[in-house]
């Protein structure tokens, strides 16, 4: 689900139907900036998955009506692996999986959705998932889905049918929310192109790489007594997509696969 931009240059929020993909795990449009994988540890000869591992950007998308912003939504998308195997550790971090072959992580407009499921083409290593484990994985994705919608209705001013954010937003705010996320479209094409491409972009930096890592980072580090998983195991408190690009506050050092 995302958002359309139908001529004549017309936003449409919240639009259903779309397909991604397919992409492998090792996606190498996604290899250096968002994937989250062992640097040492090999499965069948290929990097082994870490949960919070994101396939990356530049998935294939197809739209029903075909429009401009799909070339946009396929630039900065997403796919996580969100189910950890906290019994296996993968250089300190869980191995990530699929509840059986579905509740991949992906991408859409205004919430991400678990509606990524994984074709397994070959493969050997076997991971069995515990109750633990699947209502962990469950609640990655409950988190990422919540601050996804706070950030559309508070942060966006997005209204959601009849549900909004119930107050009247300053004037101040509320222009700014129009310049930066264009709300209203004007100009020649290529102006509303490129418009489209920076407020998408300033979203994606700022929700994704440094509001989501730090808040959800932190409800987990929080919570560690009560999930009862090794404290660098869980996500942690950090800036940043992937394991290659991104800053760790606490714990651990800004270098390695921590990130989530």
């Amino acid at each position: 689900m995302h958002d359309q931009w139908l001529p004549p240059p017309q936003p449409v929020k919240f639009v259903p139907g779309f397909v991604e993909g397919p992409a492998f795990m090792g996606y190498h449009p996604g290899r250096l900036l968002s994937h989250k994988v062992g640097v040492n540890t090999y499965f069948d000869g290929c990097p082994a998955i870490q949960q919070g591992h994101d396939v990356g950007y530049m998935i294939p998308h197809t739209a029903i009506p075909k429009n401009w912003m799909i070339l946009i939504n396929s630039m900065f998308s997403k796919h996580k692996v969100m189910m950890p195997v906290t019994s296996v550790l993968i250089e300190g971090k869980p191995m990530g999986t699929y509840l059986a072959a579905y509740l991949g992580l992906i991408c859409a407009s205004p919430v991400s959705l678990p509606t990524g499921f994984v074709i397994c083409l070959r493969g050997t290593v076997m991971s069995y998932l515990t109750l633990k484990d699947i209502i962990l994985g469950l609640s990655f994705i409950a988190v990422d889905v919540t601050l996804d919608a706070i950030w559309s209705v508070i942060v966006k001013g997005d209204q959601w049918g009849k549900f909004g954010s119930g107050k009247p937003m300053p004037a101040a705010y509320k222009n700014a929310l129009e310049t930066i996320f264009n709300k209203k479209l004007k100009g020649a094409n290529p102006v509303l192109i490129a418009r489209n491409v920076l407020s998408k972009l300033a979203d994606h930096l700022v929700k994704s790489w440094i509001v989501s890592p730090v808040v959800s980072g932190a409800i987990y580090q929080t919570a560690q007594p009560l999930v009862d998983v090794p404290r660098g195991a869980l996500p942690t408190v950090s800036i940043g997509r992937g394991s290659n690009i991104k800053y760790t506050f606490f714990p651990g050092k800004s270098s390695g696969n921590t990130a989530n």
